[in-house]
């Protein structure tokens, strides 16, 4: 619409939203569901007044919203996208629940309803992870948190990435005005891993059994604790690796330890040791010196810290700067 619009050259600019309020107002004779916000008709369909919308009306509304909200906008006409992609969505999975409730009577009108709004809105506006938080917020729960993933997560693909409801959505991060001094330069880079190190992490010597060792992963809620002696790096001991049925008070830790952890120098910065972390199921990294004496553990939490020590560290500069 908005394309339409702007190939009609010889239509005044001020005459174009009028077409469109026109347009939209032509609709509502016929279905006044299409105007306003359209929370309302959602509320209903919350207070389980499903005879108030057949089938075929939730279908037809679903089109007639969308084509009203593409008139409004697309005309230039003043208009928020929001609550008409929430209402669209909405509508959306009251109509889904219509077609398949007769054959799974348990399911429920109010979370087909939201699970249509998020995973709608999510696809067309391009920011999924957000909305499934949202989600997880109106539901005040996670019930609904996988049904929500997979639905906004096909909903995106089935949308493609190519348009967006918000016309002036940058591609990515890098293009974004706001996130532009985290691009000027690789940041993890100039961070010396020493600055993200976590010094008090979890560990137990070689000699210590099972029993004790699970009972600090447990204790530290960590899946994993390091294994050293005298400082001395002897390997990492993880919860997966270790037999929880057997008798855990007859193995020691060096029989159970991993011996070749992923691990860097003091020398390593920030990125390298998130390329490790990325590539790793173990979830930490240790540091060692030149000794192979254990400095510490890093894992993601420590380098996303790290991040955004740098980054308020640069925009301090620029903000001095200006």
């Amino acid at each position: 619409m908005q394309k339409l619009f702007t190939k009609m050259k010889k239509v005044s600019r001020y005459l174009k939203p009028a077409i469109g309020g026109a347009v939209v107002g032509v609709i509502a004779i016929f279905l006044p569901e299409v105007l306003g916000l359209g929370y309302g008709w959602l509320q209903l369909i919350f207070y389980q007044r499903m005879a108030l919308f057949p089938v075929w009306i939730l279908i037809v509304l679903v089109i007639a919203k969308i084509v009203a909200t593409s008139f409004t906008i697309g005309s230039g006409g003043s208009g928020g996208v929001f609550a008409p992609g929430m209402v669209i969505g909405g509508f959306l999975g009251a109509a889904i629940f219509g077609i398949f409730f007769q054959f799974f009577p348990s399911v429920d009108v109010v979370d087909l309803t939201i699970v249509g709004m998020i995973s709608f809105f999510g696809s067309v506006s391009k920011a999924p992870i957000s909305v499934i938080i949202m989600g997880t917020e109106m539901t005040g729960g996670y019930s609904l948190f996988f049904p929500l993933m997979l639905t906004t997560l096909v909903a995106y693909f089935v949308c493609g990435e190519k348009y967006s409801i918000y016309s002036k959505q940058v591609a990515n991060r890098e293009m974004s005005p706001a996130h532009a001094a985290e691009y000027e330069k690789p940041v993890l880079d100039e961070v010396n891993i020493l600055s993200a190190v976590n010094r008090d992490y979890p560990h137990v010597s070689p000699e210590t059994n099972l029993q004790e060792a699970v009972s600090k992963i447990r204790e530290t809620k960590t899946k994993s604790v390091v294994v050293e002696k005298d400082r001395k790096l002897i390997g990492l001991l993880s919860i997966d690796d270790i037999d929880l049925n057997s008798d855990l008070t007859a193995t020691k830790a060096w029989q159970a330890v991993n011996p070749n952890p992923p691990k860097v120098d003091t020398t390593a910065n920030a990125h390298q040791v998130f390329d490790i972390l990325s590539r790793s199921t173990v979830g930490k990294v240790i540091v060692v010196d030149s000794e192979n004496k254990v400095v510490g553990t890093v894992g993601l939490v420590e380098i996303a810290d790290a991040y955004n020590r740098e980054i308020r560290k640069i925009k301090m500069y620029k903000g001095q700067q200006n």
